[in-house]
């Protein structure tokens, strides 16, 4: 279980969209990956993130947008006090 969370961890902090830099493709997250954390962690999980690496990016991808939606509704919120 720690070992699905730590990748998730990194995978989520290389793919999104951050405020100083875009999102890092995918030979770049699976080289990074592979290289730094594949050695600490195993390999099984980092084989199932390159072998589905889209799905979990597309996941990943709409699970941001909905963030980026539901934190300007609450701020929109506060702002107005709606």
């Amino acid at each position: 279980e720690s070992e699905i969370i730590a990748y998730s961890d990194v995978f989520t902090a290389l793919t999104e969209t951050r405020p100083y830099r875009g999102p890092k493709d995918e030979e770049m997250v699976l080289r990074t990956i592979g290289e730094d954390y594949v050695s600490s962690l195993g390999s099984e999980i980092y084989n199932l993130i390159a072998s589905n690496f889209s799905a979990l990016n597309d996941i990943r991808n709409t699970a941001q947008a909905k963030a980026v939606i539901e934190y300007n509704h609450t701020i929109f919120s506060v702002k107005t006090g709606n």
